[in-house]
């Protein structure tokens, strides 16, 4: 058994397969939900609804749309380290974009938008990096990861 430890660097990217964004998908993704969200007699999306429910006020919702549409910063994390004003409604809208994402099927056996079969990484991980079995416990790796 090889007893060299290793590291994984896993990029933002690597759930992408798994049906979860892009960080510019998710940046887009919360600008759009929050479009329209100042004006009372709109109907609402459901995304911002469930952000409203969870008691953020409007004028909060209006500037995470807005200072986040103007960033720089394709990642929105990246953004809320630099506005700690926003960075509650703005985890809670990470949350509402990727909580729905959420799909254990998706892990263990991912498809593409048209129900096809997609490569699994995860699995070749496994495969490569903790089999055989019995020798996980031995292994020295380290995880890190944008995800």
């Amino acid at each position: 058994m090889d007893n060299k430890a290793t590291v994984l660097i896993i990029g933002a990217g690597g759930s992408v397969p798994f049906g979860f964004p892009t960080g510019q998908e998710l940046k887009w993704a919360i600008c759009d939900g929050l479009a329209g969200v100042e004006n009372v007699s709109a109907s609402h999306t459901h995304f911002a609804q469930a952000l409203l429910k969870e008691g953020f006020l409007v004028e909060k919702l209006v500037q995470l749309r807005d200072r986040l549409k103007m960033a720089g910063w394709s990642s929105v994390d990246e953004f809320l380290a630099e506005h700690s004003d926003l960075q509650m409604v703005g985890k809670a809208a990470i949350a509402a974009v990727l909580i729905p994402c959420e799909n254990r099927g998706q892990l263990f056996d991912p498809r593409d938008s048209n129900g096809n079969r997609i490569d699994n990484w995860y699995q070749l991980l496994f495969k490569n990096v903790f089999a055989p079995f019995q020798y996980i416990p031995q292994k020295k790796v380290s995880i890190f990861t944008y995800n």
